[in-house]
């Protein structure tokens, strides 16, 4: 996974796309946060990942919800005490847990809605965890950490939910990444993410300089309309 130079980035985003930030609370030294909402960017909107979970014969879409919070879980789990031999385990609950209530959960109700969602489902099923059995070894501070991160206006919280919006840029990053051409990547890498001026791109990839623009608007295209299908409720 690449890190980048993300507020960077962030100011070099045309119009259409920066509402996408409200998801990324990345910019300007990770704690810009804008409230622009997706949708009203768009022409058309196709079934979010939510929207696709709502099916549950939809083996796709729970692959795509694995394959984009299959890291963060598992981090947050250890973050939350859980031993390294026990996290698969609890891992595989929680994806379940999610997918037998994602019918309960009220899309669009808020920025934030989802995120908070699987924050509480998270630490109801760590909290089980260290009650189920007295054999175990609860960590000191557990009970502490989870009080903060039940409230969402705790510093705790809050850098919990920058990291979350964090995850999710860069797995959308990577996709766009996968879903390119190794030289349209590289174009747009240079220019988008290293602000590197057009013509130096140019030059050194051995293309034209308009060559290096319609890179970058076909780039910004598969961009926006990755925003739209898997992340149009990951706010």
């Amino acid at each position: 996974m690449y890190i980048f130079r993300l507020n960077l980035w962030c100011s070099h985003l045309p119009l259409k796309l920066r509402p996408l930030l409200k998801l990324f609370s990345l910019c300007s030294k990770n704690v810009l946060i804008t409230q622009f909402k997706l949708k009203t960017i768009l022409d058309s909107t196709p079934q979010s990942l939510l929207d696709r979970l709502r099916d549950t014969k939809n083996s796709q879409a729970q692959a795509d919800l694995v394959d984009i919070y299959s890291d963060w879980i598992r981090g947050k789990l250890h973050f939350l005490g859980i031993p390294a031999q026990e996290v698969d385990d609890l891992f595989q609950d929680s994806i379940r847990i999610i997918l037998e209530n994602i019918g309960q959960f009220q899309s669009r109700q808020h920025v934030g809605a989802f995120r908070g969602w699987l924050k509480g489902i998270l630490l109801n099923r760590v909290r089980y965890y260290w009650r189920e059995s007295q054999q175990r070894n609860v960590p000191e501070n557990i009970d502490q950490i989870i009080k903060q991160l039940s409230d969402p206006y705790s510093a705790l919280s809050q850098q919990w939910d920058n990291e979350h919006n964090r995850h999710i840029l860069q797995r959308l990053l990577h996709k766009l990444q996968q879903q390119s051409s190794p030289e349209s990547w590289q174009i747009f890498e240079e220019l988008v993410v290293r602000g590197t001026p057009a013509a130096q791109v140019a030059t050194v990839r051995g293309v034209t300089i308009s060559t290096v623009w319609m890179t970058k608007s076909r780039m910004y295209r598969k961009l926006r309309e990755l925003g739209k299908v898997l992340m149009d409720e990951f706010s």
